[in-house]
């Protein structure tokens, strides 16, 4: 029993630091208007065929140790509660589909997110390995998203899940600047190995909150790991910088806040002190990395060019017709992965690209899955909320924080792979951080 548990922890370990790797084999390319839709794909992760291994053996590790056990009463929290009616809607919006084969992956996506939480709550796991598991995998993104960016290109390599990404191509993410000439100027964001800078900078800001928190706690008097700690974190602020992804930094921003005002509300002054002499010598990286590019930032802040205009006019409409299709579907959704069919059902444009999910992933789920569903969600968050806020557990609050503004700015938690996972993996920490009151 005791190889089975270390196969266990290992695993999960490894499933984590593999989480951010886009590695995979598409199944059954997905096809919308006669072009290839990402939406619809059917694909097969490195990461799915690990998650299903240990997942497999932990239940039969599970059923095994329960047996053994005198029997009795139950005790199941709220969590697990509102986890499985979030499941029974998801799972019922599959009948209420178009395209009931997309829906059917998505759910079933949807269960690998809870599984890999259910992994993280009852496994045997060491938090510093864990951490260390999570904050290394990001680090080689945030290496690779910074090297984009410097080389003002992105290779691809198929055996990484890396896309090419050209910033003089249509369609590849890019900040548009006008010199003083009048010329423009397309600067590639930073992808990492994923689909997006967005994505990339919304990881990167979890990513900082919950290392910032374990070394602060951690490594008060050992010097080695706290010079560590300041050149990872560095590495994973870079990183966010170069995605210029505006709710990454707002997420990130808010989410600090509310770490360092809990920490001094709570007298832990130790904590605080780290945190800040951390903070303090990243902040001053990023303010040398903001005047070195002030002029990407301030286009990115200002919002004023034809790019920015475009991409802010696009989401004010994306809110538009997310609001027909739930008025049209207000209590079972269109179905989940189904969202993108469903405007292409509403819209005769002609440009498959042009059919993206409403930038606001509780509205998505909403209009995938209808108005009991998102109840759900907002009743899980609502649960971690009032429990951190009992425990005074800061950490959970500052993660919390950042969670929800990135749900409120973004879709890919909801409408993408990695997101369904990295969400199952959010929502399983901060149960076990309530578990274990850290």
């Amino acid at each position: 029993m005791v190889k089975i548990e270390k196969f266990l922890e290992y695993g999960v370990y490894l499933a984590v630091f593999l989480l951010s790797f886009q590695t995979r084999w598409i199944l059954a390319p997905g096809e919308l208007s006669g072009k290839y839709w990402e939406y619809g794909t059917i694909s097969l992760y490195v990461v799915d065929i690990v998650l299903v291994v240990v997942l497999f053996l932990w239940a039969w590790y599970w059923l095994r140790r329960e047996r053994r056990r005198p029997s009795s009463r139950l005790r199941i929290p709220w969590f697990w509660w509102l986890l499985s009616g979030w499941d029974l809607m998801v799972f019922i919006s599959i009948f209420a589909a178009s395209d009931h084969g997309v829906a059917l992956y998505r759910y079933l996506i949807f269960l690998l997110g809870l599984g890999l939480a259910a992994l993280l709550i009852h496994t045997p796991i060491k938090k510093v390995k864990l951490v260390y598991s999570l904050v290394l995998g990001l680090v080689l993104q945030a290496v690779l998203g910074i090297g984009q960016f410097l080389d003002q290109f992105g290779p691809a390599c198929k055996y990484l899940g890396l896309a090419r990404h050209d910033p003089a191509h249509l369609g590849v993410s890019v900040v548009e600047t006008v010199g003083a000439d009048g010329v423009a100027r397309r600067w590639l964001r930073a992808y990492g190995g994923l689909d997006h800078p967005n994505i990339l900078g919304g990881v990167l800001a979890l990513g900082i909150i919950i290392f910032l928190s374990f070394v602060s706690r951690r490594y008060g008097n050992n010097r080695n790991m706290r010079a560590l700690s300041y050149v990872l974190t560095i590495l994973l602020a870079a990183g966010l910088f170069f995605t210029f992804s505006r709710g990454a930094g707002l997420a990130v921003i808010a989410g600090l806040v509310v770490f360092g005002v809990g920490l001094a509300y709570k007298r832990r002054w130790p904590e605080l002190k780290i945190a800040l002499s951390v903070l303090g010598v990243v902040a001053v990286f990023v303010a040398v990395l903001a005047f070195s590019y002030q002029s990407i930032v301030m286009t990115r802040l200002s919002g004023n060019t034809r790019l920015e205009n475009k991409s802010n006019q696009e989401r004010i409409s994306s809110y538009a017709r997310a609001g027909s299709i739930i008025k049209q579907n207000p209590f079972f959704g269109v179905g989940v992965g189904n969202y993108t069919l469903a405007l292409s059902q509403t819209s005769k444009d002609p440009l498959t690209w042009s059919y993206q999910p409403v930038h606001n992933t509780f509205l998505l789920i909403w209009a995938e899955i209808g108005v009991v569903g998102f109840f759900f969600l907002v009743g899980l968050i609502l649960y971690l909320a009032v429990q951190s806020l009992r425990q005074g557990n800061i950490t959970n609050l500052a993660i919390l924080t950042s969670l929800v503004i990135m749900l409120m700015v973004d879709h890919w938690w909801w409408s993408l792979h990695f997101g369904m996972l990295f969400l199952g993996l959010v929502l399983g920490l901060l149960f076990k951080n309530l578990k274990s009151n850290k």
